[in-house]
């Protein structure tokens, strides 16, 4: 799929560090009705991985700040959520033909879009831990740690431009997505707007997002040409 030059992609890089996580999770919770919907008879158990790779961005984005505690472990759940959609992912693509099933290639955007959410809140953390360690750290290797730092953070503004991209062309193949492209515009702006007096702080990086800051997911109503995912039960 082609990239519409017009999603928040740019602005979305300039965002806080957790901003930007709780974003991408916002897009992939978007698109898992298609993921759903196209896909119905699809495992539970794939199901509660996609779910729960959505909320280790939702979670991380609002609970970690920069408090002093060490979040390592909270890097191996993200990551290995990240890595438990990627395989699904895989799954898809030759279970339902996606190269040739425009439902299929649905499906793997959406996948690929709560994947993208995950790995950003995974690099995320690599991020606050290795700031956290280059300002109290004075020694030989103090270079490579803000380059690691410095690597962590392009990883999770990758993962994030991923997770938007992909929620929104998993709609756009195969529905006109001008609802859901004004609904990822309308969550950018909100957040912004929301967030606008911390935004420009030195503490923003810390300054969390909860998945209420972005108001209803569908204040007007599920987008009415998605009448076929409704029917088969995800809407």
């Amino acid at each position: 799929m082609t990239t519409t030059p017009d999603l928040p992609t740019e602005p979305l890089r300039r965002l806080p560090r957790w901003l930007r996580v709780g974003y991408a999770a916002r897009c992939a919770r978007r698109a898992q009705p298609l993921f759903l919907g196209f896909w119905p008879h699809v495992r539970d158990d794939y199901r509660q991985e996609v779910e729960s790779a959505i909320v280790v961005g939702e979670e991380h984005s609002r609970l970690y700040t920069d408090a002093g505690e060490d979040w390592s472990s909270e890097y191996g759940r993200a990551i290995a959520a990240a890595m438990q959609v990627k395989e699904i992912e895989r799954t898809a693509m030759v279970d339902l033909d996606a190269k040739n099933n425009r439902r299929g290639t649905s499906v793997v955007l959406a996948l690929r879009s709560a994947h993208g959410a995950a790995l950003s809140a995974a690099n995320a953390i690599e991020h606050l831990n290795a700031s956290r360690l280059a300002r109290t750290y004075v020694g030989p290797d103090h270079a490579e740690l803000l380059a690691l730092m410095h690597q962590a953070w392009q990883r999770s503004e990758k993962a994030a431009v991923l997770a938007v991209e992909s929620a929104y062309n998993s709609c756009r193949c195969v529905y006109n997505a001008y609802d859901f492209f004004k609904a990822i515009w309308d969550d950018f702006n909100h957040l912004v707007t929301v967030k606008s007096d911390v935004i420009e702080t030195p503490l923003a990086h810390d300054v969390g997002v909860f998945p209420s800051d972005f108001g209803d997911l569908w204040p007007s109503g599920i987008p009415t040409e998605w009448c076929e995912y409704r029917a088969a039960g995800a809407g």
